[in-house]
């Protein structure tokens, strides 16, 4: 008997994750019962559930490395120009599309659009209602960042903040921070500021 032992030869790279997941932690321990159930009704609600969320840079970058140009063609199934498909063994290749990033995470894939969709031209040259009252005494015009943000989030001592600006708080800090991997310098867009006022688009975009 012969047996074969076939390796694959991985390329030595590094990783960085900036987003940061872990902070739906910070949040749920931060939010009041009463901001939780307010925060549970939104899309992101469940992921105050899940019991570990952790960044792997090295099993990402495995991920990367086994990720194949297009499916094996043993797979019966109908695929989709923004599917990846990746081969875990020389027998077994797996997809991860649409359907499997909504049934994961959750949330809703629908077509990129633009926020400017949401939110009129005249209403994009006005201060943001949350800046206003979350912001006015100690932060300028072109001077909030997302740090300013988590900030204030995580420090409500002798601030009175209403439930539901918490709640849009920790949702930026989500969004921004903790999936898209914004970093506390970068500076928050007035766009997302007045989209955010409306949970109704949260729960639609895209």
């Amino acid at each position: 008997m012969v047996v074969v032992v076939c390796f694959q030869v991985y390329k030595s790279a590094e990783l960085t994750l900036r987003c940061s997941t872990n902070l739906i932690k910070s949040i749920g321990t931060q939010l009041t019962t009463r901001q939780r159930e307010r925060f549970k009704k939104t899309i992101f609600g469940p992921w105050l559930n899940v019991l570990f969320i952790e960044n792997d840079a090295a099993y990402v970058n495995l991920m990367l490395q086994k990720k194949k140009k297009r499916r094996s063609s043993r797979v019966e199934i109908q695929e989709e120009h923004d599917d990846l498909w990746f081969g875990l063994s020389r027998s077994l290749t797996v997809r991860f599309g649409r359907r499997e990033f909504c049934l994961m995470t959750g949330l809703r894939f629908g077509e990129l659009t633009s926020m400017n969709h949401y939110v009129p031209a005249e209403v994009r040259q006005t201060t943001p209602p949350i800046r206003v009252r979350c912001f006015q005494e100690n932060v300028g015009e072109d001077t909030l960042t997302y740090g300013h943000i988590k900030a204030r989030f995580l420090n409500t001592r002798g601030l009175e903040t209403a439930d539901d600006d918490l709640v849009r708080l920790a949702i930026i800090i989500v969004i921004e921070m903790g999936m898209m991997g914004k970093q506390p310098h970068y500076k928050i867009d007035n766009t997302f500021l007045h989209f955010i006022e409306d949970f109704n688009n949260i729960a639609q975009y895209p």
